[in-house]
């Protein structure tokens, strides 16, 4: 079975995305003269397979890595098939309380389709966690900067590989997917103005989503930041309207209609209407007077 792969050339790297056929999710490979940066790898085992045989052809003498953009299961399925590589996330996601439970959903995940894997389901040991925005990990000639990523999950994180300009976003930025809300509406918001900065402090080359069609424009960068700006807009609106029938529009907006879109969206409604309803000015203004 053919694994779609998309291949990208930008000045100082390669990278090499690999779309599992669920959710159209992104793993990827990006490759400098320094280091092998593996990303997310998931779902399948004939998916996690070809990146393995990928990384093994092309690695040489290189330091081998692996980042995690966050801790929802289907970005964690693959970590295990990589011991040797030294893991990168964020701090949240690096000291997780109930490691136990994202492990339980992938193995739920493989009984319900009767799955059998050859490599270990593991909840990744973070080598560098990171704390704070602008952090940076050297490896020779590669740098790479972090920015705390919350909103979508507390333990969200942004990655740009420099020199090269390839920004790995995790969960936000899709060209199709709306703003999917776990952690927090106000957080989420805040995440998309650092959006905003990356694209011009980092001159941006190369997006890759956590789900969809990767970007070299600029101009699409900024269309999906404020496309997902939008859509959160419009919602806090309808909350504080309490306008039945746009929320029901908007509900309705979502790519892919299924049971579970229609409850992402249920959740992204009672998270902001907690805000919303919340003493004083919203946790939306508090998040980014502390930011």
């Amino acid at each position: 079975m053919t694994v779609k792969r998309f291949t990208y050339t930008v000045t100082g790297g390669e990278v090499t995305v690999f779309q599992s056929a669920l959710y159209r999710t992104n793993a990827a490979v990006v490759e400098t003269e320094d280091v092998m940066l593996i990303v997310d790898p998931t779902w399948l085992p004939h998916e996690i397979e070809d990146i393995k045989r990928h990384v093994q052809a092309r690695r040489g003498e290189r330091k081998l890595l692996l980042l995690v953009t966050h801790s929802d299961f289907d970005h964690l399925i693959g970590c295990g098939a990589f011991p040797d590589a030294a893991a990168i996330g964020s701090s949240p996601l690096a000291v997780e309380t109930d490691k136990q439970a994202k492990l339980a959903q992938i193995q739920a995940f493989d009984a319900q389709y009767y799955i059998d894997r050859d490599d270990p389901i593991v909840y990744p040991d973070i080598r560098h966690a990171i704390t704070e925005d602008g952090e940076r990990l050297l490896f020779g000639s590669t740098v790479l900067t972090f920015y705390m990523a919350p909103g979508h999950t507390k333990c969200g994180l942004f990655t740009v590989v420099e020199p090269a300009g390839i920004w790995l976003a995790g969960d936000y930025l899709s060209d199709f997917e709306l703003p999917l809300i776990e952690h927090s509406a106000a957080a989420y918001e805040n995440t998309l103005l650092k959006a905003f900065s990356i694209v011009e402090a980092h001159k941006a080359r190369l997006l890759v989503p956590g789900h969809g069609a990767p970007t070299e424009e600029p101009k699409e960068m900024h269309r999906r930041i404020a496309m997902a700006q939008s859509h959160i807009d419009r919602l806090r609106q309808a909350v504080r309207e309490r306008d039945e029938a746009a929320l029901g529009a908007l509900g309705a907006a979502h790519a892919y209609p299924s049971p579970f879109m229609e409850e992402a969206h249920e959740l992204n409604v009672r998270l902001i209407r907690e805000e919303e309803e919340g003493d004083g000015e919203s946790l939306a203004h508090q998040v980014q007077e502390r930011s």
